[in-house]
């Protein structure tokens, strides 16, 4: 059974499609916002799942319920889960409940697909990523792309636009980190704020910063395609 890490991604609610390099696994072809929707805690509720824990020792069941995590990042309001519950039933009213900083990966079944969720801490707001500065909280982040040691996740999050509106969130991390870094959600202005914080966010990769940096680096670039943009990152980091 095949892993989802779906790299057929296109921009939400756009109707042409962008190939990213990752681990050539696609299942189907999904706008950002409707695969972040496809992965939201409500929608894996009732799956079958095998849990992971720290020590190396596996929990299978299904989900029948879970804690929101929707505060780990206060200001793109990821949504995930910090804690899940795991019964033998999918229709159980109550399970074994279990933390995410006491486990490692969460694998949901649906249909032929897999769904992959990583124990990951979020960088702390306003932090620098070198530092990789985060809460004590960890929380299941849902994996969509893996390619040359550089890891994408795709997650829901609250954007505050004329109101509380529910958007996608693109996160990176290193092969061994234990730390997410937010670093897209969309937005209607592209402004130099927005390409400031965007090397920031990749810092750590100085030839990175160097090609956003570059006066030919359009936005539109990461805009229309940012899980493709890490095939980018992996062929210069």
């Amino acid at each position: 059974m095949k892993r989802l890490f779906l790299i057929l991604v296109v921009m939400a609610f756009a109707v042409s499609s962008a190939v990213a390099k990752g681990e050539d696994t696609p299942q189907k072809t999904l706008t950002l916002y409707n695969l972040a929707d496809e992965m939201r805690p409500t929608n894996m509720k009732g799956l079958k799942c095998t849990l992971t824990l720290a020590d190396g020792k596996t929990v299978s069941g299904y989900m029948v319920d879970y804690k929101d995590a929707s505060r780990v990042d206060v200001v793109t309001m990821i949504r995930t889960m910090s804690r899940i519950e795991i019964a033998d039933t999918p229709d159980a009213k109550k399970g074994t409940e279990y933390n995410a900083n006491d486990a490692k990966e969460l694998v949901f079944e649906k249909g032929k697909n897999e769904y992959q969720f990583l124990s990951m801490y979020v960088m702390t707001p306003n932090t620098r990523p070198k530092n990789l500065r985060h809460n004590k909280q960890k929380c299941f982040m849902p994996l969509v792309y893996k390619n040359k040691g550089i890891y994408g996740f795709l997650s829901c999050g609250d954007y505050v636009a004329k109101g509380m509106v529910l958007t996608w969130v693109c996160s990176y991390c290193v092969e061994g980190d234990e730390v997410v870094v937010p670093y897209w959600q969309p937005d209607s202005k592209y402004g130099i704020g927005v390409k400031t914080g965007l090397r920031y966010c990749f810092e750590r990769f100085p030839k990175v910063v160097e090609y956003i940096k570059d006066k030919n680096f359009k936005m539109n670039e990461i805009a229309d395609n940012p899980i493709g943009f890490l095939d980018k990152v992996a062929e210069l980091k």
